[in-house]
């Protein structure tokens, strides 16, 4: 490392550790212009978009003002200023959901808060009653998550344990819970909180009301720890009578893959239930942790040559489970039914380049769809043979996707072939511009003639 990288690195190392009085005044700017938002909002001025971006990158301690000024709200507020106020912290909070900005977090003011504990943030419990009683569809809830976890988990394990339940709270903080899960897991230091998921586990009814039971068997799914509950009320969903609750086990099996190995008896108890049956079917793509090829195989013999919709989500699971499964794609395809080509290719992926190109070649000439997936995979594969074909379905397709396609594809076309489609580079779309560019970015199998030709006419090519 020379001298003048040393040195620039030393500028570098001074400037980030020196103390920054612009930004102590920045801040110092920023809670005077929220005092004067939060004066309007309690007067019941409606939300400022600008005002709200311009806070945005507003530091911890706007926020806890915030949340002290909702608080502190006199009387019964409108729903106008709940909703000003909501939007207002939600801008405000994003940035917790930042996990190098939540590590800055733990030093200073934000250990505190960040603790979530009632003891150590005496406006937990207060802000999450207010934001509850705001009653912002989804708003309100997800807030309630992001900004006092515990307290919405509290309120979920005394609602389930209750006989009164609030229903649309308890649902809303399911939900709520499961849309921030649905996006990796819990990080927070949250108090208590192996007792809580207990206590909500065991709360769990198989009786419950439909919209009740999907999430709270979806908020079982989602935590790691709750594993084993979770697989024991999904059997529970799925061995139900009623083919309401077995949709509902399915619909969260959907989300969080387990008991697969169940889900071909749904399709003996239920034989003429084509959601259901679809449901259990579709649901073998989501789970790639086991092989269920074979497992596959048998419930293709099990459908009717008229349950389309059951052949399409099988051959669909087939996709990720293809083992052995290339004859029944074939004789997919060969059926000519357009919707099972894609489903289809995907198996033949897998197979061997003469099962690939024999569903790619069949496609190409049925002019039924599946013409860019057929391309794109013999592109990718590197199957030759398809080049006049190709050209003809560049020349003659109106759908731009396809046309590229078939250009990508003729990347590998003999010269000969690719010289003949120099009018492309004067195509009107920009996009099929491109693609046509780099038909010619290998310039083998081109004579010194046809190079010629291709050179003067990319010179010519208008880029904007």
């Amino acid at each position: 490392m020379n001298f003048r990288i040393l040195s620039l690195l030393a500028l570098l190392f001074a400037w980030s550790s020196a103390p920054s009085h612009a930004a102590t005044h920045l801040d110092k700017a920023e809670l005077q212009y929220l005092e004067k938002v939060l004066d309007g909002l309690k007067a019941g001025n409606s939300s400022d978009p600008e005002a709200v971006e311009r806070l945005s990158g507003a530091d911890f301690d706007c926020l806890v003002a915030t949340e002290r000024s909702y608080v502190e709200l006199e009387g019964e507020p409108p729903h106008q200023t709940h909703l000003a106020f909501q939007i207002l912290l939600e801008r405000l909070s994003r940035w917790t959901l930042n996990p190098r900005s939540l590590a800055q977090m733990y030093s200073g003011p934000g250990r505190l808060w960040t603790s979530l504990s009632v003891q150590a943030n005496p406006l937990a419990q207060p802000l999450f009653e207010q934001l509850l009683r705001g009653n912002q569809p989804r708003l309100s809830h997800d807030l309630c998550v992001r900004l006092t976890p515990s307290c919405s988990l509290a309120f979920i394990r005394e609602s389930l344990a209750s006989a009164d339940v609030d229903s649309a709270h308890l649902e809303g903080l399911l939900a709520a819970w499961n849309r921030r899960l649905s996006t990796g897991a819990e990080s927070r230091d949250l108090p208590g909180l192996a007792g809580v998921l207990e206590d909500i586990a065991a709360a769990f009814d198989p009786a419950e009301p439909p919209r009740l039971l999907a999430e709270h068997l979806g908020f079982l799914g989602r935590w790691k720890v709750l594993e084993e509950h979770y697989r024991e009320s999904l059997q529970q969903c799925l061995a139900a009578d009623s083919a309401e609750r077995v949709l509902v086990g399915l619909n969260v099996q959907e989300d969080c893959p387990a008991l697969l190995r169940l889900n071909g008896g749904l399709l003996l108890r239920f034989p003429d239930h084509e959601t259901l049956a679809s449901a259990a079917i579709r649901n073998f793509g989501y789970d790639s942790s086991q092989d269920y090829s074979s497992t596959l195989r048998a419930i293709w013999a099990l459908i009717g040559d008229q349950q389309l919709k059951r052949k399409f989500y099988c051959l669909y699971a087939m996709g990720v489970h293809s083992a052995g499964n290339a004859d029944i794609a074939l004789t997919a395809i060969r059926s000519g039914e357009s919707s099972f080509f894609e489903p289809g290719l995907q198996i033949l992926s897998s197979a061997s380049e003469e099962q690939l190109s024999e569903g790619i070649q069949f496609i190409l000439n049925s002019d039924q769809g599946g013409l860019e997936g057929a391309l794109r995979l013999a592109h990718e594969h590197r199957i030759g043979g398809f080049e006049n074909r190709a050209v003809a379905i560049f020349q003659a397709a109106p759908d731009q996707i396809v046309k590229q396609a078939a250009l990508h594809y003729l990347q590998m076309a003999p010269g000969s072939i690719r010289v003949d489609l120099l009018d492309a580079l004067k195509d009107p779309n920009d996009d099929i511009r491109l693609a046509a560019i780099q038909l010619y970015d290998d310039p083998r199998g081109m004579n010194a003639r046809q190079r010629q030709k291709v050179g003067v006419a990319l010179t010519r090519v208008y880029i904007p």
